[in-house]
């Protein structure tokens, strides 16, 4: 149960996220929620990159988050890559239920390139190596899957 209203409550946060305080997607961009929420996704032909944002109560939380984060990304079943860099400034925004909220968004470097017609199969992971807080009643313990169940999206190029 707990981890069915994580995901919801993830859901709605990246979901103002989504929405409020951050650039549109480019060209061969794929935000990892709102375009992969079935496994499968589009983009134009080109340099493909992905992108998900997080979001807490705070800048302070956002911030706390930042520091002991990790993203886990590979492509094709690839050797996996790990990193703690690509995250952008941390903006404000508003959940889904008009509550602040303070957003950070990871764009991951260009994972191929992809012609028409082609496709890569993206797997991400985020996780913590501390306990990390959304707002004073939700927390996420440390190396829990903060993506949920959609950590690999099959993206096809247009």
């Amino acid at each position: 149960m707990k981890a069915a209203v994580r995901s919801l409550l993830f859901a709605s946060v990246v979901a103002g996220a989504l929405f409020v305080g951050v650039t549109a997607a480019g060209a061969g961009e794929v935000r990892w929620f709102g375009a992969c929420v079935d496994g499968t996704a589009e983009t134009t032909a080109g340099p493909l990159t992905v992108s998900f944002g997080w979001g807490t109560s705070s800048p302070g939380l956002t911030q706390k988050f930042l520091a002991v984060q990790h993203v886990t990304y590979s492509v094709n079943g690839g050797t996996p890559t790990t990193t703690t860099t690509g995250w952008g400034p941390i903006t404000t925004g508003t959940d889904g239920n008009g509550k602040s909220i303070y957003v950070t968004r990871w764009t991951s470097p260009v994972l191929t390139t992809l012609a028409s017609g082609e496709s890569a199969t993206v797997t991400t992971s985020l996780q913590t190596s501390k306990k990390v807080w959304d707002d004073s009643k939700t927390s996420y313990d440390a190396n829990t899957e903060l993506l949920g169940a959609f950590t690999t999206c099959t993206i096809t190029a247009s």
